[in-house]
């Protein structure tokens, strides 16, 4: 078990000015035939239910009940605090799944991420080419504020620049009000908005219901949808037309492959990725969509990290690595269990 301190990309230091990193729980696990996996928690306040105190206290009291356990009897125990702290048993999990066999991750390959636009912060594409080139995608995703006369008038300005071809993903990031995300949707010009995402307050299946029956284009929930009771209630409430699921809070692979698959069945839209993720978590989502058709991708051009978790360099058929660089010089705590 570790703890990091990685440093923010540009955008996230634009955004997030009083942050000067972002807290990684990483989890190694080495099963007995020597395979190795990988998961990571990356623990901001407000976007997780669990502090990083919380999430280091229950990942690593985890970590040492479950040495010596069989792969089976260890997901069990993880799973009963699944709800205490989604995010950091989901990267436990998702170690042992992948160190199991589960699943493995390879080099991407050919899929493309969605380029970031932040409404907010305009010089996050027009100055920072190695963030945004446009010409390598067909999509962006433009993350807006709350403050309805403003998102209008940037993403006006958005498709004034880029021309009617390029196709608009609106990240709300519950910034908005009920009342003001009904005024927006009623005020929002449908062409090319592929849809509008998470307005308001995450799990507030009510106000998701009112906006989505309001407005011209398809709205999506991406906030704390962890498993099939928010699914269903999605459905029940008519709340949404895409749901965003992640590989770093659904507990596990299995699970997340589980989520999917019913989230399809119920009629739902489904797309991978989010914002405010690791290189690690990335390459989880891009392994979810290379494998599971009907999958959209949501994935960053960029991860929310400087330094890279991973690495593929010189690798060979068994996978990545962790990138003992950024072990060095990134690690504030290190913890090891065995038997």
């Amino acid at each position: 078990m570790r703890q990091l301190a990685l440093t923010p990309t540009l955008r996230w230091q634009e955004i997030l000015p009083d942050t000067k990193q972002f807290d990684v729980v990483l989890v190694e696990c080495i099963v007995t035939s020597g395979q190795s996996g990988f998961g990571d928690a990356l623990i901001v306040e407000g976007t997780t239910p669990e502090t990083l105190g919380q999430a280091w206290a229950i990942i690593c009291t985890l970590a040492d009940a479950s040495v010596g356990m069989d792969e089976n009897s260890a997901l069990a125990l993880y799973r009963k605090s699944y709800l205490s702290a989604p995010h950091a048993v989901t990267a436990i999990i998702n170690a042992v799944e992948m160190a199991a066999g589960v699943f493995s991750l390879t080099p991407p390959g050919n899929l493309p991420p969605i380029s970031i636009i932040d409404g907010a912060y305009m010089s996050t594409f027009a100055e920072s080419p190695k963030e945004f080139n446009y010409n390598l995608h067909d999509e962006l995703r433009i993350i807006l504020t709350g403050e309805v006369r403003a998102d209008l008038l940037r993403i006006d300005s958005i498709r004034n620049r880029f021309g009617e071809n390029a196709m608009l993903r609106l990240e709300g990031d519950q910034a908005f009000t009920e009342a003001k995300a009904l005024e927006f949707v009623k005020n929002l010009e449908p062409t090319n908005i592929k849809w509008l995402s998470q307005p308001c307050v995450a799990g507030d299946w009510e106000a998701s219901a009112k906006i989505r029956k309001q407005a011209n284009v398809p709205i999506a929930v991406s906030g704390f949808v962890y498993g099939i009771s928010e699914i269903a209630a999605l459905i029940e409430f008519q709340a949404a037309d895409l749901v965003g699921l992640h590989s770093t809070m659904s507990g596990g692979w299995s699970q997340l492959h589980e989520n999917i698959s019913t989230a399809k069945e119920l009629g739902l839209g489904v797309f991978v990725g989010g914002a405010l993720q690791s290189d690690l978590a990335n390459h989880f989502d891009m392994q979810i969509v290379g494998t599971l058709h009907g999958v959209q991708s949501n994935i960053n051009s960029v991860s929310a990290t400087v330094e890279p978790i991973l690495t593929f360099a010189g690798v060979s058929a068994s996978g990545p690595r962790l990138n003992l660089e950024t072990l060095a010089q990134c690690t504030l705590q290190e913890l090891k269990f065995t038997a």
